[in-house]
């Protein structure tokens, strides 16, 4: 029982490391030495779990599709209002992307990947959702197309900017990125807002 305990937190370890990484610190070609030197482990147990680099990056890529069809499933539910969907979409996102700020550069990279097509998806419905909101009188009457760009700008691109202005001492030591994201959220939400 212990060895199967041991497996797994060794299993669970080199894939942590992996997107730390890969996502925290945007080291994208960081080669299977770098993963082990940073998880503290010899590099032939990434060859033994995932038999190579691109497996290895799969299964985290897989995790991550994972958790974009729970951030899809959310717009989808008909049990939320559309302003409690957007507003857990935007946590879910600030979350991920406060933890990974390089994961949404990758995705980009990932042409064709099964991801680019659940986030496509999980777009649509929030354009289309938006659209009959805005027609229903629920929101004010904005561009929903320039609203979802705007809203996943927002949402991806300052954690990475931000972390390196924090890291140069740019901003002041009172000013978190935690509460730059929480002031986003609060944009992001206004905007829709009647005046």
């Amino acid at each position: 029982m212990q060895q199967i305990e041991k497996k797994e937190q060794t299993f669970s370890l080199i894939k942590e490391t992996t997107k730390k990484v890969l996502f925290a610190e945007g080291r994208f070609d960081a080669k299977t030495q770098v993963i082990a030197d940073a998880a503290g482990i010899h590099r032939t147990l990434i060859n033994y779990y995932f038999r190579s680099r691109d497996n290895l990056i799969t299964s985290v890529i897989n995790d991550f599709l994972r958790m974009e069809e729970e951030r899809s499933a959310i717009i989808g539910h008909p049990d939320f209002s559309f302003r409690d969907k957007i507003t857990m979409y935007i946590d879910k996102s600030i979350t991920l992307n406060l933890e990974y700020p390089y994961l949404g550069i990758y995705i980009f990279r990932l042409k064709g990947h099964e991801l680019n097509a659940v986030r496509a998806n999980t777009l649509r419905k929030l354009y289309q959702g938006l659209c009959t909101e805005i027609t229903e009188g629920n929101f004010r009457r904005i561009n929903p197309l320039h609203f979802v760009i705007s809203m996943e700008s927002l949402l991806t691109f300052p954690n990475m900017a931000l972390k390196h202005l924090l890291v140069n001492n740019l901003l002041n030591d009172t000013l978190t990125i935690e509460a730059i994201a929480a002031q986003i959220k609060e944009a992001i939400l206004a905007s829709l807002l009647k005046n």
